[in-house]
């Protein structure tokens, strides 16, 4: 599915939990401009499209690009990081067992919360 440049800025804010107004104080602009981004009633200019990416720690290559939404997804845990790329060096077997750990320990996590 690829989304609209609006699309993804949504998104992007609403993963973050920041409102529209945050955000565009975040930006300096008027917080009225930012539902005309994300409507794609208006564009960002370049000066913007750099603010936005910088806001959100993404290259302006993955904000502009045809990207599934998981492609936007941020990690900036670098301990996470070496255990994903550990993870992915495995055999498909042993990632089959570490996903059902993951998602087990989430699910658990959720009932608790």
């Amino acid at each position: 599915m690829d989304l609209s440049l609006g699309e993804k800025i949504m998104l992007l804010r609403k993963k973050r939990k920041v409102s529209q107004k945050e955000l565009a104080s975040a930006l300096g602009i008027n917080p009225s401009n930012l539902p005309n981004y994300e409507s794609g009633r208006y564009k960002p200019s370049i000066e913007m499209l750099i603010k936005i990416t910088d806001f959100f720690e993404i290259s302006l290559d993955a904000l502009l690009k045809n990207r599934e939404t998981d492609d936007l997804l941020q990690i900036n845990d670098q301990e996470l990081i070496k255990i994903i790329k550990q993870i992915d060096l495995m055999s498909s077997s042993d990632k089959t067992v570490i996903k059902g750990l993951f998602n087990s320990y989430l699910e658990n996590t959720k009932k608790n919360i």
